[in-house]
């Protein structure tokens, strides 16, 4: 959806429970968490909402927010039109793209639920053209359309994914290490040092210092998976990057991350991506 907005003004973003990119064109926008907290975007900013996350996007930090009038919101879309926020002459413009359920990408899984995730147009200099083409799209009903702008929003995801990818893999833990607290801070830090080991709930909460049942509480409240899930997790990112870029054998990225056997591995990898590990690194490497 495409909205143009003027003076104050502030929209409470309705269904939470899917995911949703805002991207700002020009003028300034703030993004107020239900939970407390505001930032503001500038233009070529766009900001990741995964789900659950409910949030309001305003004109300042302090605008009174109603909410979002979605038949208004549908009428515009049908029509190519942009839709309108407040009274005053429009200086703001900018993109909302909301997904069907949970994205479903390795990275993203690891990051802090209800986490904003800032997409800088310095980092990602081709996201200010798949913002255009896809506002262009929007712009301009016609033939094709529904599949364009599926493959332009699948697009502006792997931008939100590079970006998860880069703090999930940073070597201070990054944006996963700055947010989450220590408890999970430690347990991240020994999975990541020791994917191979065979950890359960019970040997990662005594090699941190916690009760099984302190460790299993923090994973729920702040990242909402279970520690085995989150060791799962790192462990399927690990080896997707390592088909995806070295010729290391599916057997030894297996023991790597702590299967015994290829076909432990390749079971596991499978149920994680819906793909054996072969069939992965095949399509991964295939032309595009």
């Amino acid at each position: 959806m495409r909205a143009e907005a003027g003076g104050e003004w502030g929209v409470v973003v309705g269904d939470p429970a899917r995911p949703a990119l805002h991207a700002v064109l020009d003028g300034t926008v703030w993004i107020r968490l239900a939970q407390g907290g505001a930032r503001r975007l500038g233009p070529g900013d766009a900001v990741w909402l995964p789900a659950g996350t409910p949030h309001a996007l305003a004109s300042n930090p302090d605008a009174f927010a109603q909410p979002c009038d979605v038949v208004a919101g549908r009428r515009s879309q049908v029509g190519g039109r942009r839709m309108r926020l407040g009274h005053s002459s429009p200086d703001t413009r900018m993109l909302t793209v909301r997904y069907d359920g949970d994205a479903d990408d390795d990275a993203l899984t690891l990051l802090p639920r209800a986490q904003p995730l800032l997409l800088e147009p310095s980092a990602h200099p081709a996201l200010d053209a798949a913002l255009s083409a896809l506002e262009a799209e929007l712009s301009h009903p016609q033939m094709h359309r529904d599949s364009a702008t599926e493959t332009l929003a699948d697009l502006l995801l792997v931008h939100v994914s590079r970006t998860a990818e880069r703090y999930v893999a940073s070597a201070e833990g990054g944006h996963v290490q700055r947010h989450a607290g220590p408890v999970i801070r430690d347990a991240q830090a020994l999975v990541r040092r020791h994917p191979e080991q065979a950890w359960t709930t019970e040997s990662l909460a005594a090699a941190v210092r916690v009760s099984r049942a302190t460790l299993h509480r923090h994973f729920e409240a702040s990242l909402g998976i279970s520690p085995l899930a989150q060791v799962t997790a790192w462990r399927m990112h690990i080896a997707s990057v390592r088909l995806r870029e070295t010729d290391e054998s599916v057997g030894s990225i297996g023991r790597s991350v702590g299967y015994a056997s290829p076909h432990a591995f390749s079971r596991a990898f499978r149920r994680s991506r819906g793909q054996t590990p072969r069939e992965y690194r095949t399509a991964a490497r295939a032309p595009q």
